[in-house]
């Protein structure tokens, strides 16, 4: 799906939450607005019953309680209601009515159910009259002894309250309607800009091929969770990037390393096929060349393949070594290399997290090199060191030693100005590099001529290096 329908589906999803909320917002609001708006009118509704009480308290009967009330009304005291515009309406048993206003509440539900013996409302409570109109009343029985004498009302009318909370309503609602469109297009917008570095992934992506690898998404926004995504694309982009350049290097250096060896064996084959008589000494020498060629091929193609896997994962194989116990038993091989001073140095018992293996094939080319570049009787060490977190590994000789641009090149690929230790390809040295960096660790070498070389491989400790352990204090982990 584009991100242009998420986009747009996010939008619509964020704009129904806000015009959830806003619906609620306005529903909540004008519920409070009418609570708080009533409380005066429950307020004085409350005093009005109260006054009225006292003034037909003396009442004994309902001709004494119409009296009464029909004295009130049209007393002074009366003046605060008519002022207020609240109906008074005392209705007896016999349906006498006496009242201030017209509206005849008697007729109405609320009235006829009080009467016929529902309980009284003690709190003012929204009724509608006969006509409709919405009423805010209180319905109090009035009795003498245990003698229903007859039920007061006094109601206000919640027309004009009514009307202003409408009005607040459409304000509200076309408020809300502004928050829900505002909030819509800023949504559109911010999502727009987003998205932006998404839609360049994808054109990146879609770029992205063995003839332009070197594309790379352009993102100069804030170091969040897309910006976070996007170094971890360009990080993915380089790595392939630098597998494709791997992969046609080794094509480039197979086809051309291998077309010499090649071309040895057909032309060997091509002489053979030209001479009739063919003898047998004839026979073996041609045999003896092509099966050296094909073993000089063995060894570069094994070792572009090792240079072409050093970088894939689960290439190595790895465990906790003892440094000192794997390099004494690396010794006892290396002695039988050539005709060397040998010297094993002392070696701190360290462990490094390494595979064994290739571990070895790195010494071994390293000592193979020092062999080439000494003469009988020369001496060549093998040691270790701790330095700081790094387990470091030497090789020293006193060879003829490199110059400073010698020592530029000699990590390069078929890089071959002197022998190796690997045929003569020039392939020994980076098979070195590329397991070491495999390893999490690097090479290092000092030299300069006539005084010999020294190659060092630093490799990271393990958790279980015993050294680390003898510093810590008694009693901690």
């Amino acid at each position: 799906m584009s991100s242009l329908s998420l986009r747009l589906r996010l939008t619509l999803w964020y704009s129904a939450v806000v015009a959830a909320v806003v619906l609620v917002g306005i529903g909540l609001t004008l519920f409070f607005m009418r609570t708080w708006l009533l409380r005066p009118i429950d307020r004085e509704i409350a005093f009005q019953v109260n006054v009225f009480a006292k003034a037909v308290a003396a009442a004994g009967s309902e001709e004494e309680l119409r009296d009464l009330s029909g004295a009130y009304l049209s007393s002074p005291e009366s003046e605060e209601l008519r002022n207020l515009g609240f109906v008074l309406l005392v209705w007896t048993r016999s349906d006498a009515v006496v009242s201030n206003s017209s509206v005849p509440f008697e007729q109405s539900a609320a009235g006829r159910r009080v009467f016929q013996g529902a309980p009284g409302f003690t709190a003012p409570q929204g009724i509608e009259s006969p006509t409709g109109d919405p009423y805010r009343a209180a319905i109090v029985p009035i009795t003498q002894g245990s003698t229903r004498l007859g039920v007061v009302v006094v109601a206000a009318s919640l027309a004009q309250l009514t009307e202003h909370l409408q009005q607040f309503a459409l304000i509200f609602a076309a408020l809300g309607l502004l928050a829900v469109a505002g909030s819509t297009a800023g949504t559109w917008a911010l999502l727009g800009r987003a998205f932006r570095p998404v839609e360049s992934i994808t054109e990146t992506a879609a770029q992205f091929s063995r003839e332009d690898p070197s594309r790379r998404i352009a993102y100069r926004g804030p170091s969040d969770e897309i910006g976070h995504l996007v170094a971890t694309l360009n990080s993915m982009l380089d790595r392939v990037e630098r597998s494709f350049r791997e992969q046609q290097q080794f094509l480039y250096d197979a086809s051309h390393e291998l077309r010499t060896p090649l071309s040895i064996v057909k032309g060997h084959l091509e002489v053979l096929d030209s001479i009739g008589d063919v003898t047998t000494e004839m026979r073996r020498d041609a045999h003896q060349v092509v099966m050296e060629e094909i073993d000089r091929m063995n060894r570069l193609v094994s070792g572009l393949l090792t240079l072409a896997k050093s970088g894939e994962q689960g290439f190595l194989v790895m465990e906790t070594l003892r440094l000192d116990e794997f390099l004494e038993q690396l010794f006892a091989h290396a002695v039988h290399l050539g005709e060397r001073e040998w010297s094993l140095e002392p070696v701190p018992p360290l462990t490094v997290w390494a595979d064994a293996d290739r571990l070895t094939q790195v010494l071994l080319n390293l000592l193979k090199n020092a062999v080439e570049h000494t003469a009988p009787g020369e001496r060549i060490a093998l040691g270790g060191s701790k330095e700081e977190s790094w387990a470091r590994i030497w090789v020293r000789d006193e060879g003829e030693g490199m110059l400073p641009e010698e020592r530029e090149r000699i990590f390069d690929r078929f890089y071959s100005n002197k022998t190796r230790g690997d045929g003569g390809y020039g392939l020994g040295l980076s098979i070195v590099q590329a397991l070491v960096q495999a390893h999490g660790g690097h090479v290092e070498v000092q030299s300069s001529p006539e005084h010999g070389s020294t190659f060092a491989i630093l490799l990271p400790l393990s958790e279980e290096d015993p050294l680390s352990r003898r510093n810590e204090r008694p009693g901690h982990a």
